[in-house]
Parts: structure tokens; C-alpha cells; sequence
């Protein structure tokens, strides 16, 4: 009597490297995986078929993934992550500042003050100046990719440096506040909360010297 029939070896495939492990949430060395099916003789496997899956091993912890964890890069994402936080909220904060008029060097301290308060990483004052003699800003695109990087502290913050940059709020500027705040998905009871702080509780800006 033959017997034959087919079955599944999990095998390595090329050398093992490093990589940044989702589960030991540190760098570890890899082996890459494949399971292919063999066809058997006598439960003997003898001829390679098709290759079934192909995963990526922590040699640590022993956990598989998917080749594309190999792309993951904790540090450099983070860093990409800062770097679009800082450009959008620098461009909202310029934004609502040019509607003020105002370009003296204490306003420009105070654009790059809320701004850190904002991301942690405050701007140069070329950064800001660049910024102020730009085009006005279409303000829901850069509104759009802000909402999912900040919590409910982050957006009222943003809120509160918008007012006091564009002071005095008349009805224009209250309907660009009214949109960012909608987009960034603000509900209207935090939104009304903000508005009705008193100003002294507001980030104060000095009016430049006569």
C-alpha cells in the first residue's frame, strides 16, 4: 500500500536581521518564516509545492507578523507625526494672527509661545514672519489633519491661541473660529466653554508701544 499525500513545513528563509518588535516594544533580531506544502511519500516530504504563508519571527518573544512589520519605525513616525503637528498648528496660529495686522517682534514672541504651549517645539521667528506674508490659509484642509493628533486639552488650547492672536473677534473672524472648531470636532458645550472664558484668562498680548 503507498501512501502519499501533502503537508506543511514552517521553514526559515534567508538570514535572520533586526527590527523594531510590536510586542517586546523594542529592537530585536527576526528570522523570516515560510510555510510551504511538500508532497509526501509515506509521510516523508519529498517534493516542494506551493508556498502557503510567509511571516517575520521575533527571535525573542516568539511572536509571528506580517512581512510589512519590518517598515514599522516607531522613532521615525513619531518624528513625521511632530512634524505635520507643528506645520499645521503653525499654519492655523499664523493664520488667525495675520488677521490682526500686527507684525511687531512681541507678537511674533507671542505666535511662537502659544505654539509651544500647543506641541512642545516652538517655531523660529523667520518660520512665523515666512508665514505671515503668505496667502491666507485654506483653513479646513489644515484643521482636517490636526483633529486626530490632539485631545480635548490640545484643541481648546488651539482655540484659545486663535482667539487671542486674532483680537479683536469680529464677524468674520468668529465664523473661521466657529469652522475650525466644528472640524476639529469640538462639541458645541466645549466650544461655548472656551468662547466664554474671560480674556484675562487668555494668553495676553502686549499692544506694540506708540
Amino acid at each position: 500500500m503507498i501512501i502519499f499525500g501533502t503537508r506543511g513545513l514552517t521553514l526559515n528563509k534567508g538570514k535572520p536581521g533586526e527590527f523594531f518588535c510590536p510586542g517586546c516594544n523594542s529592537r530585536r533580531t527576526y528570522q523570516r518564516k515560510k510555510v510551504q506544502r511538500f508532497f509526501t511519500l509515506y509521510f516523508i516530504p519529498l517534493i516542494p509545492l506551493n508556498i502557503v504563508q510567509e511571516f517575520i519571527q521575533c527571535q525573542t518573544c516568539k511572536q509571528g507578523y506580517k512581512p510589512n512589520v519590518l517598515e514599522y519605525d516607531p522613532t521615525a513616525q513619531r518624528e513625521a507625526q511632530q512634524t505635520q503637528l507643528n506645520e499645521n498648528v503653525r499654519a492655523l496660529l499664523v493664520h488667525f494672527a495675520r488677521m490682526s495686522g500686527r507684525r511687531d517682534p512681541a507678537f511674533v514672541d507671542e505666535i511662537a509661545k502659544i505654539h509651544n504651549g500647543i506641541t512642545g517645539a516652538p517655531p523660529t521667528a523667520e518660520d512665523i514672519l515666512t508665514g505671515l506674508a503668505q496667502p491666507p490659509l485654506n483653513i479646513i484642509p489644515a484643521t482636517e489633519r490636526l483633529a486626530p493628533m490632539l485631545n480635548d486639552r490640545g484643541r481648546e488650547a488651539l482655540v484659545v491661541g486663535l482667539i487671542a492672536l486674532a483680537a479683536p473677534i469680529d464677524a468674520a473672524k468668529q465664523t473661521a473660529l466657529d469652522e475650525v472648531a466644528r472640524t476639529l470636532g469640538m462639541t458645541d458645550a466645549h466650544y461655548q466653554g472656551v468662547l466664554a472664558l474671560p480674556r484675562p484668562d487668555l494668553p495676553l498680548i502686549a499692544a506694540p508701544a506708540s
